[in-house]
């Protein structure tokens, strides 16, 4: 049990560490005089570390769900300063991931963006078949194409 305490410990500490590294960069100043090459490159890790960020939110949003029950939305709206409509949406793809470890292993793996999570959520609810090509259309494909299949994956659902 010690153990597991120290582990939930240090992983409370290492968000708080790059939570204050993140507060840094997004203060100094000399973001602004980076090469393009060099702001581009900044960028793309940011990318980078948003989508492992999405990973995080969604395991840690279904905690919090847990955590606050009927009134989840609702807390989760006034905690991240959105609509509860967004809120909602972050609970349910999050309750979702947990019935679907392919596409939880893509999320994880920072293959997806939080809109191509929650799509690919939703159509695999409905049709878990369809999980895999979804992801690789996430992957190679755009949003709308994404958007597209996701619907045709909704249509065909297994009866």
């Amino acid at each position: 049990m010690v153990r597991m305490r120290c582990a939930a410990g240090d992983a409370d500490a290492e968000g708080k560490a790059f939570r204050l590294r993140a507060d840094r960069l997004a203060h100094d100043r000399r973001v602004a005089s980076l090469s393009s090459q060099g702001a581009e490159s900044l960028f793309t890790d940011v990318l980078a570390a948003e989508r492992s960020i999405i990973a995080l939110k969604l395991e840690l949003a279904s905690r919090f769900a847990e955590n606050h029950g009927a009134k989840a939305a609702d807390d989760l709206a006034r905690k991240s300063g959105t609509s509860k409509g967004k809120a909602k949406g972050t609970l349910d793809t999050a309750k979702k991931l947990k019935d679907q470890p392919e596409v939880e292993d893509a999320v994880r793996n920072g293959e997806l963006s939080e809109e191509q999570t929650s799509l690919i959520a939703d159509a695999a609810d409905v049709n878990p078949s369809a999980a895999g090509d979804l992801v690789k259309t996430a992957k190679n494909g755009s949003i709308n194409d994404l958007k597209q299949e996701c619907s045709r994956a909704k249509a065909r659902r297994p009866r």
